[in-house]
């Protein structure tokens, strides 16, 4: 047998079987825990070799920092590398030196580490907040990484509406940035994609005023007449030059004698605005948030009836392109929460195991779901199986484990869940996950949250969790308060938790895993594996034993050495 282990690129010196394995990507008793797959202790000799590569570790006077250090490892058993980029910690010295290798999946803590949501680069996702980009910011796509969701007010106001980010965006964006490639059919699923989180916090109400004249008017004239039938006078005609946001100020003295008037704003012929229907002397002041396309011919009309009619018109009309914005930074808003919470949040939700593939800086992802009911490509043991040792029967689960969400208020609990095991001997209750997100409850026709306070000065109120819902409707809509509201129809999308609440949750993704809670059987078996089954081990297939009659989920391979049966926990998958 040839045995050869590589510390820091520095081949060692071995005893013979120097390495077993041990291998695990996820054990199914703990849903919190991922596992790296890891070596036992492997003890190296003293030799001149050894020392030398150590820098002397374990003498007097040595100054090594290697067990402080990463060290590298490669280990190639017969030709074959099973381990290419490992990582070893010297535990003591003794007669020998005493490490542990771990490799294999990726240690998401080591990968993640203490960064932050706020430490991830926004660059090209930050922007102008304007009136016309809120509008366009209603067709971003899961691929556009953010959108405008509504509450679903009766009106809404641009500069208190909080941006959201796709979640799954922004689970991909914390990988790659640290120049990972993730991969899976979870990553196209489309109640996957659905999900949008809020900012932690509100963006600065700081806007940038951008105003650009286009139309001037003074209107002071007399109008006189006699009709049953309605006289439409033109007092302004704006034609449109450059599609945006435009700010249309009407103040004028509407002073009727005889008959009556109404005054309208008319875009392309047809009404969208009727500013006065009035029978008496009228002021209007009035300023409006329009939204124009080049092209398009924007007309004042007064129409008057009556027999006399007369009225003294004293009126300016002011058209300006307002592309007055805020400037929105995601890393300012999105808020502190660590990268690795987040990531756990997000497989714990759809129940995702993981694992690194070789070579490559490339993580797979699986729903569980998928894993435990793919029977179809499972890999046939019964040629290797060599014996039962024992069957066990004991979860790391309670009889009620809890899936929590934070709130507003303490005492609330109305989108938990509860993932039920129907075993007496287990512990009561526990609680198995808790969400970084808070759940959201509709109060007066829509989403309560409260990311500014009275003054409008941003305030923290967490990360939330949504759908986002697509609907044609006609909103009214200004860009911030204090102006007036213009009525506008579009595929406006609008925020929705009626379907996120745990125990729906626990339907979607944990169906076939409370199955197999519900009858959990650990048998621990001797597989009679050679170091090309170890090479191609791949946990994201089950295995099939027909001496056992039963699909089984790889949940560890213990001390593997060549020429040796190896012993193998499986858990047995519901029929």
């Amino acid at each position: 047998m040839d045995e050869r282990l590589y510390l820091n690129g520095a081949l060692m010196d071995l005893p013979k079987r120097a390495v077993s394995r041990t291998l695990q990507i996820n054990d199914f008793r703990e849903i919190k825990d991922r596992q790296a797959n890891y070596s036992n202790n492997v003890k190296l000799p003293k030799t001149s070799n050894n020392i030398k590569v150590l820098s002397n570790l374990g003498f007097n006077g040595s100054t090594s920092r290697l067990p402080y250090e990463k060290i590298s490892v490669k280990y190639v058993l017969n030709g074959i590398e099973l381990i290419s980029n490992g990582k070893a910690v010297i535990r003591n010295t003794t007669d020998f030196y005493n490490l542990v290798i771990y490799d294999g999946n990726i240690d998401m803590i080591s990968l993640l580490g203490f960064e932050t949501l706020e430490d991830l680069d926004f660059s090209n996702y930050n922007h102008d907040l304007s009136f016309t980009t809120f509008l366009d910011f209603q067709s971003n796509t899961y691929d556009d990484g953010f959108i405008y969701p509504l509450r679903g007010e009766v009106q809404s106001t641009v500069s208190n509406t909080i941006p959201c980010f796709y979640v799954g965006k922004l689970f991909e964006e914390i990988f790659t940035q640290k120049g990972w490639t993730i991969t899976g059919d979870i990553f196209s699923d489309s109640n996957y994609k659905s999900r949008v989180t809020t900012m932690d916090i509100g963006f600065e109400q700081d806007i940038v005023f951008r105003e650009i004249p286009k139309y001037v008017n003074q209107t002071n004239n007399t109008y006189t007449g006699s009709s049953v039938t309605p006289v439409t006078i033109t007092l302004d005609t704006i034609n449109i030059d450059e599609t945006g946001s435009y700010e249309l100020e009407i103040l004028g003295d509407f002073d009727i004698r005889f008959g009556s008037f109404i005054l309208n704003i008319v875009k392309n012929g047809t009404k969208i605005i009727e500013l006065a229907n009035a029978s008496v002397r009228t002021i209007i002041n009035d300023e409006y948030f329009l939204l124009f396309e080049n092209g398009d011919t924007v007309t004042l009309e007064l129409v008057l009836v009556g027999e006399p009619y007369q009225i003294i018109v004293s009126n300016s009309t002011v058209a300006k392109l307002n592309n007055s914005y805020y400037v929105i930074k995601f890393e300012d808003i999105i808020g502190n929460t660590k990268q690795i919470d987040f990531v756990k949040d997000v497989m714990q939700r759809f129940n995702l195991s993981f694992r690194r593939v070789r070579n490559k800086n490339e993580i797979e992802f699986i729903t569980s779901e998928a894993l435990l009911s793919n029977t179809i490509d499972a890999v046939d043991w019964s040629n290797v199986f060599s014996r039962k040792i024992k069957e066990s029967y004991s979860s790391k689960y309670a009889k009620d484990n809890m899936f929590k969400y934070l709130y507003d208020e303490t005492e609330e609990d109305y989108a938990d869940g509860n993932l039920i095991i129907n075993d007496f001997n287990l512990k009561p209750i526990t609680t198995l996950i808790t969400s970084i997100f808070k759940a959201s409850k509709i109060l007066k026709n829509a989403y309560f949250y409260e990311y500014w306070d009275e003054d409008n000065k941003p305030k923290q109120d967490g990360l939330r969790l949504f759908k986002v819902n697509t609907e044609n409707k006609e909103i009214p809509l200004r860009l911030y308060p204090g102006t007036e509201y213009s009525n506008l129809t579009t595929n406006f999308k609008f925020l929705d938790f009626s379907e996120l609440d745990f125990d729906q949750e626990i339907v979607d993704n944990y169906s076939v895993f409370s199955s197999m809670l519900n009858d959990f059987k650990i048998i621990i078996v001797e597989i009679n594996l050679d170091v090309i089954d170890i090479y191609n081990m791949n946990f994201f297939k089950l295995r099939y034993i027909k001496q056992l009659g039963r699909y089984f989920y790889v949940n560890k391979i213990s001390n593997f050495k060549p020429n040796k049966p190896t012993k193998v926990e499986l858990i047995q998958i519901p029929i």
